[in-house]
């Protein structure tokens, strides 16, 4: 009875120092991937054109699943509108921006940096 439950522990030792005594591999080194940032060129699925609409400079104007008004800018990322802020038609910034009319109705423009600048009126 002893010999069977020592030749079962004699393998039992053998097959676990089997496993320790494997080679280790030598350690691969792998490049570093660098980050990447998500440039969107195309609006997402379901978004829809806004036809007679367009953004500060021309870009065209989607309208999203949520109701959002946005177009794509010059970096690819989205720019949301205010869909109170209307075009008024016939008149331009002096870099040949597009003029908006506010809520209160003041006309602004849009700058380089995305800046609401007001234009006097005339009384």
């Amino acid at each position: 009875m002893i010999k069977p439950f020592y030749s079962i522990l004699f393998l039992l030792l053998v097959f676990c120092a089997s496993l320790t005594a494997q080679p280790k591999k030598a350690a691969t080194t792998t490049p570093v991937k660098k980050k990447t940032t998500a440039v969107v060129e195309k609006p997402e699925l379901g978004d829809k054109v806004i036809n007679g609409r367009k953004g500060p400079e021309g870009q065209a104007v989607y309208e999203g699943v949520k109701g959002g008004i946005y177009y794509i800018n010059k970096n690819g990322n989205k720019t949301y509108l205010k869909e109170n802020d209307k075009v008024v038609s016939g008149k331009k910034g002096p870099d040949g921006q597009n003029v908006y009319a506010g809520p209160q109705g003041g006309e602004y423009y849009l700058n380089k940096n995305g800046n609401k600048v007001y234009l006097k009126s005339k009384k």
